[in-house]
């Protein structure tokens, strides 16, 4: 069994019903609707959208992982790893930012009451 195979039977095994896990899903569906050739319906946004075909060639787009390994014969362990990473790191920094601009405007929507005197 190869690390990845290993990786992906550990994040079947036990995230799979984390929220945390579940917004993730989601958000790598999301991607994968908006940068894939085929059109992807929102009732494939919760699960795996199965009925897409992929072209042959490089992967482009967005892919979540466990369809890497799991539909595309194509991709090598080698490759998943190697773009899961990178959609990882895109998601870490995506989610960073988010976080930054939500406690921002948390923060000033604060000092704003707080002058006021009102209260939350």
């Amino acid at each position: 069994m190869t690390v990845t195979q290993y990786l992906c039977s550990v994040e079947m095994r036990h995230s799979v019903t984390t929220p945390v896990h579940k917004l993730k899903r989601m958000m790598d569906n999301l991607l994968f609707s908006l940068t894939c050739r085929t059109p992807v319906t929102l009732t494939d946004l919760g699960a795996f959208p199965l009925g897409v075909t992929f072209p042959a060639g490089r992967p482009r787009g967005w892919l979540p992982l466990y369809t890497m390994v799991t539909f595309r014969p194509d991709i090598s362990y080698a490759n998943a790893k190697r773009k899961a990473g990178e959609q990882a790191r895109v998601m870490s920094i995506v989610g960073s930012v988010a976080l930054g601009v939500g406690a921002s405007v948390l923060l000033v929507r604060m000092a704003l009451f707080c002058r006021k005197g009102s209260r939350w």
